[in-house]
């Protein structure tokens, strides 16, 4: 629909779909579908680098993985039709679960200053995750 005139502006806002479970921009059904897909570009750049540092045991770029899982994970937990779907929640926790269990086991060589506060972050993750 092209708008040519100011007034056209106006007659366009009736064709304004309000969201399915609310009134706000993001409470209808193209919103949602349109967070999946920021949500699977999210879920495949961690997913490869995950990979990648497990592959060439990088154990820093292990942490800092699982710890932007975390980050993006908990600020959209609550969302009413979130970012990531349920198969990608799922895999990535499993693999921060299993990354964070190894990581446990071998925190002293990661180089750290102070590798108890490392320890004790990947346990509280564990914890939260399983």
């Amino acid at each position: 629909m092209r708008i040519n005139r100011f007034s056209d502006i106006y007659k366009s806002f009736d064709k304004i779909n309000e969201g399915a479970w609310g009134h706000m921009p993001l409470d209808n059904d193209a919103a949602s579908d349109w967070k999946w897909v920021f949500g699977k570009m999210i879920y495949n750049e961690i997913l490869d680098k995950l990979k990648k540092s497990i592959e060439n045991d990088d154990l820093t770029h292990m942490y800092y993985c699982i710890g932007m899982w975390e980050y993006f994970r908990d600020k959209h937990k609550d969302d009413s039709y979130g970012i990531f779907i349920d198969e990608q929640i799922q895999e990535l926790d499993y693999l921060s679960i299993k990354t964070a269990e190894q990581l446990i086991e071998r925190y002293e060589e990661m180089g750290w200053k102070n590798p108890e506060e490392v320890k004790t972050y990947l346990e509280k993750l564990l914890s939260k995750l399983i």
